[in-house]
């Protein structure tokens, strides 16, 4: 299995637009409180990832095919740490290593600081990030609570 990360450009659009809705799909599901964007169509930041200061779209490719997606927020698009703003594997291609190398990749080609939330109710997601920060991270992860719009949250701040 290869994974690679390709930047997402302008004609990849289609192709970001069905698995950012798959994604948020999914992602409602775990939501404590019905707030936040339900599809690419109400997803604020979609133009700022193609056009945005400090904004990163890639497409997550396995053996050559696009199996997912990764929003990345750099500093000076928040003023904080970098942030893993969304990440996305579809189903099919989980559970084979395919988003552990892919964060991986990422946190390679971005050493810095690092923040990302997890939904509290996701327990798959808190499973994945916590061992994907643990194998790689340079520093324990600071993890606190967080209250959001849509409810709680577990925030990881660690150096990749």
């Amino acid at each position: 299995m290869h994974t690679e990360l390709v930047a997402a450009s302008s004609s990849d659009r289609p192709i970001l637009i069905g698995l950012l809705d798959s994604y948020l799909r999914e992602l409602a599901l775990h939501r404590e409180i019905a707030v936040g964007a339900t599809g690419s169509h109400n997803y604020p930041y979609l133009d700022a990832c193609f056009h945005g200061p400090g904004r990163y779209a890639v497409l997550i490719r396995r053996d050559g095919a696009v199996v997912g997606f990764a929003l990345i927020r750099a500093p000076e698009s928040i003023g904080r740490a970098w942030q893993v703003a969304e990440f996305y594997v579809d189903p099919q291609n989980r559970r084979g290593g395919v988003g552990r190398a892919a964060i991986g990749l990422i946190w390679k080609r971005f050493p810095a600081e690092w923040e990302l939330q997890i939904h509290a109710r996701n327990n798959a997601a808190i499973q994945f990030w916590t061992s994907c920060v643990k194998e790689t991270a340079h520093t324990e992860a600071m993890i606190r609570n967080v209250n959001a719009s849509d409810g709680r949250r577990l925030q990881l701040n660690f150096r990749a």
